[in-house]
C-alpha cells in the first residue's frame, strides 16, 4: 500500500522526526490512545481543551495514522 509506505518513510526522515518531537510536546499527544479508544467505542464524542492543545491539528492526524495502520473498510 503506497500511502502506508510513504507515511512511514516520512516519519523516518529528519523532517518527520522533528515534526514528531513537536507533536509529542502538545497536550493532545499525551491523550492519543484514550482519544482513539473513545472514537472507536462511541458513536459521538465531544472533545474540549485549551487553545493550542492540538484538538484541531492533532486529532485528525491521529485518526489518519490509525486508519493507515489498520485500514478498516478495505476488505
Amino acid at each position: 500500500m503506497i500511502v502506508k509506505t510513504e507515511n512511514f518513510a516520512f516519519q523516518d526522515s529528519p523532517e518527520g522526526f522533528k515534526m514528531l518531537e513537536l507533536r509529542k510536546s502538545l497536550p493532545a499527544y499525551k491523550e492519543k490512545e484514550r482519544l482513539l479508544a473513545a472514537i472507536a467505542w462511541n458513536q459521538v464524542i465531544v472533545i474540549s481543551g485549551e487553545t493550542g492543545c492540538g484538538k484541531t491539528t492533532q486529532l485528525p492526524q491521529f485518526i489518519l495514522e490509525s486508519e493507515i495502520v489498520w485500514p478498516r473498510g478495505l476488505l
